[in-house]
């Protein structure tokens, strides 16, 4: 883990403090109504480091994955060749 991550931040919320996020796949679809995987929303760089730094360790999701769904991140890719884009 980095070392930034280790130290203690006085600014941030403490223990028994809580982040919620709520990145959702469907809006509220029923279950039985299929949503393709390139509905689903990507929490990006900068939302991650946001919880990060606010030394959130769990988080529960309705997404498929984190990242945005491949397709449309293949799309930035080509356009840009930003490797950034690609999560290690």
């Amino acid at each position: 883990m980095p070392r930034h991550l280790r130290q203690p931040r006085e600014d941030l919320p403490q223990t028994g403090r809580f982040v919620l996020g709520v990145p959702r796949r469907s809006g509220g679809r029923p279950e039985r109504d299929p949503v393709p995987v390139e509905a689903s929303c990507g929490m990006g760089a900068a939302a991650t480091r946001y919880l990060l730094e606010r030394r959130v360790r769990v988080i529960g999701a309705d997404v498929w994955s984190w990242d945005a769904p491949f397709v449309y991140t293949a799309r930035r890719y080509a356009a840009r060749r930003d490797p950034r884009l690609i999560s290690a």
